[in-house]
């Protein structure tokens, strides 16, 4: 059996010229920019596009003329793909999940019954196309990734193994939010339609998951290695997430309360693992225009934090980009520095870790 682990995430410029291609396909994302109106939504993304592409080519520029999440992604794949060619070099097949154990737990998954693009998941639930139940051990699994706003895109990669057995698609978003997770999903099954692939699956958030968790319990705990538990007492731990409009999480998008219930969770694996921070404070990052955001920003804690000590943990990322190596990498820093912050650091991202590369193949087991 022939399986494609296929990793979805946003996209970024992958040098100085695409930065306006990917702005134009951000906000022209009715996910993103809400406006009903095929036509209305254009016009109000190209002035937003016109008043942003100078300022996001200077951020790009400080950060080597490119986003770091296609390189990254594409070690994170060449990670697991070696992974997979190890285990199959071994002389065994992968068995369907026998092998996968609870230390690398997959999501669950349901049922998703025949819906148009539109009518995709708004509570953050597993997919599954109907594919078949008695599966056959695996002979080979490759692992790629899409991109949502930038190349590669959809129906490039997944032409590739449209004679695969299973396609697998998992988008690197620890949360549920229409403006990521719904948005990447619609745009890889409208690709998936158009060149008649019917069986694949679909990877649920993973936010609850304990392997996962245990990645990110490991990634803070190396962060403060070099302090004594005094010293770590007296640093601000701020979990960092992408904003979202608050009218967007009254509409009944589930972002909100899954970051929380993140938080919570990594909260009390630092407690039993002894790690004891000063406090532990939920902030959120890159707001844009008038309306009312999810608060507090990033910013505002900074400012009122009286410690002058923060260890930044960006929550809802898997993977290092623009909002973690620009915004809280260098933005917050210079903020931080001119606040006269003792200490400021930013935890890097899962990113092609062995051991995110190990969760993420266990989700095609």
């Amino acid at each position: 059996m022939k399986k494609a682990l296929i990793l979805l995430n946003m996209g970024g410029p992958n040098n100085l010229s695409e930065v306006e291609v990917f702005l134009k396909n951000m906000f022209n994302d009715p996910f993103i920019l809400g406006v009903k109106s095929d036509f209305w939504r254009s016009v109000l993304a190209a002035l937003i596009v016109r008043s942003r592409t100078s300022s996001a080519r200077s951020n790009y520029e400080k950060l080597g003329g490119r986003s770091p999440i296609c390189s990254i992604t594409e070690a994170l794949c060449e990670r697991v793909n070696l992974l997979a060619r190890a285990k199959l070099g071994a002389g065994s097949k992968f068995e369907n999940a026998a092998d996968a154990g609870a230390a690398n737990e997959s999501p669950q998954e349901i049922s998703l019954q025949s819906k148009p693009p539109q009518d995709a998941p708004t509570q953050g639930k597993a997919l599954q196309n109907e594919a078949p139940q008695d599966e056959k051990p695996i002979d080979e699994l490759v692992c790629d990734y899409v991109m949502n706003y930038t190349p590669p895109f959809a129906e490039d990669v997944l032409k590739k193994y449209a004679d695969f057995d299973e396609i697998i698609l998992m988008p690197l978003y620890p949360h549920f939010s229409k403006t990521t997770v719904q948005s990447s999903l619609c745009s890889a099954e409208a690709a998936l339609k158009r060149l008649g692939i019917k069986n694949y699956k679909i990877v649920d958030i993973f936010y609850d998951s304990a392997a996962y968790n245990e990645i990110l319990l490991n990634l803070i705990a190396s962060c403060v290695a070099k302090f004594s538990a005094d010293e770590i007492s007296q640093i601000s731990l701020i979990f960092s997430a992408h904003s979202l409009p608050v009218k967007m999480i009254t509409a009944g998008d589930p972002y909100e309360a899954q970051v929380k219930a993140h938080v919570k969770i990594l909260k009390d694996l630092l407690a039993a693992r002894g790690i004891k921070f000063k406090e532990i404070i939920l902030a959120y990052q890159s707001r844009l225009g008038p309306v009312k955001w999810l608060e507090p920003n990033v910013a505002d804690v900074l400012r009122d934090l009286q410690s002058k000590k923060a260890l930044i943990f960006p929550i809802a990322f898997c993977v290092d980009n623009s909002e973690t190596d620009f915004e809280l990498d260098i933005f917050y820093r210079a903020q931080a520095r001119e606040l006269g912050y003792e200490y400021y650091e930013v935890c890097k991202c899962p990113n092609s870790r062995e051991d995110f590369a190990k969760f993420i193949l266990a989700q095609a087991l």
